[in-house]
Parts: C-alpha cells; structure tokens; sequence
C-alpha cells in the first residue's frame, strides 16, 4: 500500500503527474494530481488511442459517469465507472475528450 508522501511524490508535476481540475456533479471544481496516460491500441489494423487518469482514491472516490476533468487545458469526460484499487488507495478513470 501507498502512503500519503508516496502520492505526493509520484503525482508531482516535477515527477510522473499532472495537475487536473475535476468537478463534481453538483460540486465546485477542485484541483487534484494524479497520473495522465494516452494509451496507444490498435485491433483489426485500426489504431485508437484510450486517455486514464489515476489519482488518489480520496480525491475520487465519488467520481461518476460524465463528470468533467480538465488536464492541461483540455476537457475531458468520465467515460463508464470509476476503477477503484483498494490495495493501492487509488481509482482509475477512463477518459473521453470533450
């Protein structure tokens, strides 16, 4: 398991992270670090692209469905649920840009 000063560690801008701005539904913005990945796919000869963010389960663990994140100016929405990994304290979410 992470502890705290591992997460600020690894999420640092200066590190492996980005800052992200997510907004709740219902809720201010508010602004969390975490780990920002274009995952390059290709099936069938088609090559797409699939966008995670993983960050602290704190910081998401509500995370739903079409709630909006921003990460380095670019909007992007919540796309399915949210993938929380109880061991390592963290939840992944699959992005689509908006």
């Amino acid at each position: 398991m992470m502890d705290d000063d591992l997460y600020r560690t690894l999420f640092s801008p200066a590190v492996f992270g980005s800052e992200a701005v997510y907004t709740p539904s219902g809720g201010a913005p508010e602004t969390i670090r975490g780990l920002f990945k274009r995952i390059y796919h290709e099936d069938l000869g088609v090559g797409n692209y699939t966008d995670t963010f993983k960050g602290r389960w704190l910081d998401l663990a509500a995370a739903k469905e079409k709630e909006s994140i921003v990460i380095d100016g670019t909007q992007y929405y919540i796309h399915g649920p949210a993938q929380h990994d109880v061991r390592q304290r963290t939840t992944m979410l699959v992005l689509t840009e908006g």
